[in-house]
């Protein structure tokens, strides 16, 4: 099998996460484009990944040989984006959040349906090992009803390329689709979810030093 040729959008998240997994993966990606409207990461990412840089979305879906987009961008532009992915037929993997609102999520869902592509979204964490140990304790029973999860995020000075425009939102919505992925999956949707954001003096990690 081909790989599958990858557009990646946003290369805030994109470099660190996306790409560095591609590459781990040469057998099943390979990096096409990297579009970003910031000169500098298009630079370092063209520097660290190859491919193509550019500022202009339409690049990516032009290309017949693009065969998926990812999309991390700020949270108001996905669904413009992926909506425009999915149109010219291509495979979208949308970083969660999926929208900015239920009406544009439902959106996308119908037009995902019709489109040759598949629209996924970044709720990566719940096929880790550590998430099927959860999942088995709980589906097993020996746990009892749940009635409550402490949950600790290994996330350390992480910011959002969408930060300095919402910073009053930000944290709220960047802890809640976390910890959304983390707990719902093996303990299901009916519990109430508190988020608080602990801060810590430690020095951010690089997501390579995460493995």
């Amino acid at each position: 099998m081909k790989p599958l040729v990858v557009g990646v959008t946003g290369l805030a998240a994109g470099l660190g996460l996306q790409c560095y997994m591609f590459r781990l993966l040469p057998e099943l990606y390979r990096i096409k484009w990297l579009c970003d409207l910031d000169d500098a990461k298009i630079q370092r990412g063209v520097a660290d990944y190859g491919g193509t840089g550019t500022r202009h979305f339409d690049d990516l879906l032009r290309d017949p040989e693009v065969d998926l987009v990812t999309i991390a961008t700020p949270v108001a532009t996905h669904a413009s984006l992926a909506k425009k992915a999915l149109a010219a037929g291509k495979h979208v993997l949308l970083e969660k959040p999926i929208a900015a609102t239920v009406a544009e999520a439902d959106e996308l869902i119908a037009l995902s349906k019709k489109s040759k592509g598949i629209l996924c979204i970044g709720h990566q964490r719940r096929f880790m090992a550590n998430q099927k140990v959860a999942q088995d304790a709980v589906n097993s029973g020996d746990l009892g009803r749940v009635l409550s999860v402490r949950l600790d995020l290994p996330i350390l000075g992480v910011r959002g390329s969408d930060q300095p425009s919402d910073p009053a939102t930000w944290t709220q919505r960047f802890m809640v689709t976390h910890v959304y992925d983390y707990i719902v999956p093996p303990c299901g949707s009916g519990l109430p979810i508190v988020a608080r954001e602990a801060r810590s003096s430690l020095r951010p990690l690089r997501y390579a030093e995460w493995q």
